[in-house]
């Protein structure tokens, strides 16, 4: 049997629980309420491609200014700035490219793969992106877009962040459960008066993965999982 290349995800705690990292041109979604971490989780991953293997990542933000995001994680150990002034990560607001609609999209993100040589991309969010679909069958059309043009051929592992609330089970409109590679679950619940949050890895194609809750903890170096007691 064929040995899976794997992608260190640069979360302290993770790389154990499925067998050294995310398989390699993979689509992972990261999904999870508001507050329960999954901006920190997908830009550390894209941090640790650019500081450790000298890859190239973009971060696309369909909600989030580039000023905001940058201010946002200057209070954490990453020096993105640095990192944009290197070309080696890129920070793109795709809400005005949303009104234009799918096909416009679609095409931005394979043009800027393609053109920066990019491997390790994070899009945010797949919510929403969705505000741009006009029929339901259009969720299915970008999902395999994705997985086909930007993943597989482009070669670019990629992390799909999918809003969801609070207690919801479902994830996003369906069809990113079932054509994703992987998919880890953040979560935020309250214990003895106090708000925590937790990490499932639920799927992980080809990995005898961990089938465990694992403690998510922030901190000023970033995100980490440690078991749960």
């Amino acid at each position: 049997m064929e040995k899976i290349e794997r992608v260190t995800t640069g979360i302290p705690g993770l790389d154990p629980l499925i067998e050294g990292g995310f398989p390699k041109n993979s689509l992972i979604v990261v999904a999870g309420p508001a507050g329960s971490g999954k901006t920190i989780f997908s830009c550390q991953f894209l941090y640790h491609g650019v500081l450790k293997y000298n890859e190239v990542g973009l971060y696309l933000s369909f909600t989030e200014s580039r000023d905001s995001f940058f201010r946002n994680f200057a209070q954490l150990q990453f020096d993105l700035t640095k990192l944009e002034e290197e070309k080696r990560f890129r920070f793109m607001n795709l809400s005005t490219v949303k009104e234009e609609g799918i096909p416009e999209i679609l095409s931005t993100i394979i043009d800027e793969v393609s053109s920066n040589k990019v491997s390790r991309l994070v899009i945010d969010s797949f919510t929403a992106m969705a505000q741009a679909f006009k029929e339901p069958i259009d969720a299915r059309v970008v999902v395999y877009t994705l997985l086909d043009k930007i993943v597989r051929q482009l070669g670019c592992t990629t992390l799909l962040i999918v809003e969801t609330p609070i207690g919801e089970q479902k994830i996003g409109m369906g069809v990113e459960e079932f054509v994703a590679d992987g998919i880890i679950i953040l979560e935020s619940f309250v214990d003895h008066l106090e708000i925590k949050r937790r990490a499932l890895i639920r799927k992980m194609r080809g990995t005898n993965q961990s089938l465990k809750y694992h403690n998510i903890v922030i901190s000023k170096d970033g995100i980490r999982l440690t078991p749960m007691v």
